[in-house]
């Protein structure tokens, strides 16, 4: 009972052989068969488009259902803490307090230092080598056509310990960030040789790219950029959710016990609960500042992100840096209890902090020209002044400084046999086996489609004004403005000039595919912020590129039906786009699909071009162009039988002539007219509205494609 398509019509198909022109013609019969049986009790049917009835009928249906619930889901809040609550980390109050546990401190380094020596040989806290590394090196190219190398760490070698916080000092260019991110999996340019003893076990490739090793890090490390980024209409509690839902995955005892333990996070970082519900703010993508959190109360949340993530490292890039010197304190004095309380090894890069901070620190790691010429507790640094540098301690209000000046001005030769004493006392030293850590499963990928899905539709259509409604309003006035332009175009019946009506009719379609192709730049702004997020966050290997542009192509798909919606009801009535041998409400639906599939088209191009160009700049101009070059040959400006040879190829590459032929079709098709039409613009290759419909979906599944690669090449330059 399966109608075959006549042989003449099959070369035509946007895929002209195959699987696809089967899964076509398949899905061209269920269609028609589904409007035969069903459809007519709204109107007789006689149309030779069934499958654009279907998909309209469709998108319209989900669309209308999808609004239904964001009406339902912004009415909700999103986050319910139950009275009930869990302490998740049983942190011993003894340990939690450090005021309660502070004994006064001599006013001189030389109290202080006997202090750290007593507490590294507690038999109660003895800490244990999380991390060593041996002969950490990282180079550069000096130029292309040079061979030679620019070294920016030469030789590292040290190692971490539980419950110790560590300091990485060193002028400016001594390699403290490249350090840093070497350790953490965070480098992504250079030559890096070298080892790491990681959980007992010896990680050779140190490069990010090595999947294996990064992997087993990840597991058990977390890391704070300089530069905290988090959506400006989230709040805190769901910025902590977030991560911890994509990494620790749903909670099978309940949502009550994971909300929980995200408020136990922000309560030891010392966010209070009013604070927790507040904005994030910042800038959002188009200019609007909101106003939300201090300096130091970010900080603070992106350690809460960190501590989420139950680490047993913690790197932190001058996470104090922007602060004034309380909070810089501040924050110093948190890493060091969480440090005690959790046992977690915390590296810390920071340029020059006071004597008050500095002495937090468990640890220093002292750099100069990219080697390492200390590593080692500080209670060490007596032994350092004394045998190296030939002089006493100063003072505890001027040695960070002092260490700086000591670093910057000691002679290369000296430099060199201390990085060599120190890479032999450390190179022995291998990471202690953490046998007791708990590898967590990873989620399942539906669970991290929800949690991504939900927090864009919550922060770029639900809080963002612009994005959404401000787009809906544009539509509808461009909408009206092609339909005064245009009042009544569509009634070209007793006209005297048909060539002239025809060719005005050609021009108000033609009005219609430049919002479709044109208003979607409007997203640029958004979809180009949206690539610093995917950065920060595939980072932590938190979610794959295709889980994101999955979610994303979705909530555009919403947007362009209740788009397509609002202007087909302003357009086609007001144009008199009706096509007279079938019932209006089908017309109105052919145009409604048409819309639908040209908009979400338009819609990813401008996704496309946000996401594999390097910044929002040439993503204007790329997209600008291709799209007005498509336009040019759409056959809407010139006819296709006027364009020379040598550029009327282009036509076959713009998704703009599709479009426009596919509304062509739906208007002129059946009607006096359609020969005229056929003779002057050809709006016959492919032959019918479905097929060109075909075409544009093919265009839209491969820049989703491509979409989706150019994500998954992308990665943070450090």
């Amino acid at each position: 009972g399966i109608r075959i398509i006549d042989a003449s019509v099959i070369p035509t198909l946007p895929v002209s052989a195959g699987p696809l022109s089967s899964v076509y013609m398949v899905a061209e019969f269920a269609s028609e068969k589904l409007v035969k049986e069903y459809l007519p009790v709204f109107g007789p049917v006689n149309t030779s488009e069934p499958f654009m009835l279907v998909l309209s009928t469709v998108l319209v249906l989900v669309a209308l259902s999808f609004t239904f619930f964001v009406l339902i889901f912004t009415r909700r809040q999103f986050f319910t803490v139950e009275e009930k609550e869990v302490d998740f980390f049983q942190i011993d109050d003894s340990v939690s307090n450090d005021e309660s546990n502070k004994q006064t401190l001599d006013s001189s380094w030389t109290g202080h230092f006997k202090e750290k020596e007593i507490e590294a040989c507690n038999s109660q806290n003895i800490p244990t080598t999380l991390l060593s590394w041996t002969e950490v090196t990282c180079s550069y190219p000096s130029s292309a056509a040079s061979k030679s190398l620019s070294i920016s760490l030469e030789s590292s070698t040290g190692q971490l310990k539980s419950t110790q916080l560590t300091a990485v000092m060193g002028a400016s260019g001594s390699g403290k960030s490249t350090l840093l991110d070497i350790l953490s999996g965070h480098k992504t340019l250079g030559n890096m040789t070298g080892k790491m003893s990681l959980n007992g076990e010896v990680i050779q490739n140190i490069k990010a790219q090595a999947i294996d090793e990064a992997s087993m890090l990840r597991s058990i490390a977390a890391y704070v950029p300089q530069q905290e980024v988090f959506f400006p209409t989230q709040t805190a509690f769901e910025a902590v959710a977030f991560v911890a839902n994509l990494k620790l995955g749903k909670d099978p005892r309940g949502n009550h016990i994971r909300n929980s333990r995200i408020k136990s996070v922000l309560q030891e970082v010392g966010l209070s609960s009013d604070i927790c519900k507040r904005p994030i703010g910042g800038e959002l993508a188009g200019g609007v500042v909101i106003r939300g959190l201090s300096g130091g109360e970010r900080k603070r949340l992106a350690v809460a992100c960190a501590l989420a993530l139950k680490p047993r490292l913690l790197f932190l890039d001058e996470i104090t840096s922007g602060l004034d010197s309380e909070n810089a304190l501040a924050i110093t004095k948190l890493l060091k209890r969480l440090c005690s309380s959790r046992k977690v090894a915390a590296m810390m890069v920071i340029h020059q902090p006071d004597g008050m901070l500095f002495r937090e620190f468990d640890q220093l790691i002292l750099l100069s020209g990219g080697k390492t010429i200390f590593c080692d507790h500080t209670s060490k640094l007596p032994d350092l002044y004394k045998n190296v540098f030939k002089e006493d301690v100063p003072d505890w209000y001027n040695l960070p400084s002092n260490l700086l000046t000591q670093a910057s001005n000691i002679s290369s030769d000296v430099v060199n046999a201390m990085s060599n004493g120190q890479s032999k006392v450390l190179a022995q030293t291998q990471a202690y086996n953490l046998g007791h850590i708990n590898h967590i499963d990873p989620p399942g990928t539906f669970w991290k489609f929800q949690t991504v899905f939900q927090r864009n539709l919550t922060n770029h259509y639900v809080r963002n004004f612009t994005n959404l409604t401000c787009r809906l309003i544009f539509y509808f006035i461009t909408a009206l403005i092609d339909g005064l332009l245009f009042w009544q175009v569509g009634d070209i019946e007793g006209k005297e000039d048909v060539g002239i009506e025809v060719g005005t009719v050609v021009g108000a379609l033609t009005f219609i595919i430049l919002a479709s192709y044109l208003v979607p730049f409007a997203m640029i702004p958004i979809f180009v912020s949206d690539k610093k997020f995917f950065l920060a966050e595939s980072a932590l290997g938190l979610y794959s590129p295709w889980l994101y542009c999955l979610s994303q192509i979705i909530l555009e798909a919403w947007v362009m039906v209740l788009a397509a919606t609002i202007e087909a009801a302003v357009v086609v009535p007001m144009c008199g786009l009706w096509n007279p041998t079938m019932a209006k409400w089908e017309t109105f639906f052919t145009f409604l699909g048409i819309m639908v599939v040209s908009g979400l088209t338009g819609s990813t191009l401008v996704l496309f071009h946000s996401m594999s160009l390097s910044s929002q700049d040439l993503a204007f101009l790329f997209g600008s162009g291709i799209v007005t070059i498509g336009l040019a040959v759409s056959g809407g400006f010139i006819v296709f039988q006027s364009m020379q040879g040598f550029i009327s190829w282009m036509q076959w590459l713009s998704p703009c002539k599709y479009t426009l032929q596919a509304l062509a079709l739906a208007f002129f098709k059946g009607t006096p007219y359609e020969s005229l039409v056929d003779e002057i613009y050809t709006f016959n290759n492919p032959p019918t509205v479905s097929q060109n419909v075909g075409v544009l979906i093919v265009f839209f599944v491969s820049l989703t494609v491509g979409t989706v690669i150019a994500l998954g090449r992308q990665r943070g330059v450090r």
